[in-house]
């Protein structure tokens, strides 16, 4: 069924149809997917689950992050430069909160979603 789904343009969740030859082939079809499977093999070997900060402001939480990918995605802001707004306006959030029991604000990563080619 992923296999299947591959050919449609649908990221497999499974490590072995991602890596499997069908990928490599609809990959290999378009550069844009090449940075595409480039971006998300990174995001999948050096990032996390975690996407929002631990608050009752998710919807918020969301929309900061969700802005700052799409500045490195559209070329505004560099992937360090956006984590680092990113970071401000989630302290900014949280600091309108009331203090509770184990709340903390984690950092921000972003990958940078066209990393340089490292082919030559």
């Amino acid at each position: 069924m992923q296999a299947t789904l591959v050919d449609r343009g649908v990221a497999p969740s499974r490590s072995s149809v991602f890596e499997g030859e069908g990928m490599r082939a609809w990959a290999s079809q378009k550069p844009v997917r090449r940075q595409w499977v480039a971006a998300v093999s990174e995001i999948s070997r050096r990032g996390t689950g975690d996407y929002a900060s631990p608050t009752d402001r998710v919807p918020e939480t969301r929309e900061i992050i969700g802005r700052a990918a799409q500045k490195v995605v559209l070329g505004q802001k560099t992937p360090q430069q956006a984590a680092c707004d990113a970071d401000a306006a989630l302290l900014k959030l949280q600091q309108q909160d009331p203090p509770r029991l184990g709340y903390a604000i984690g950092r921000v990563a972003i990958a940078d979603p066209f990393p340089p080619s490292t082919s030559s």
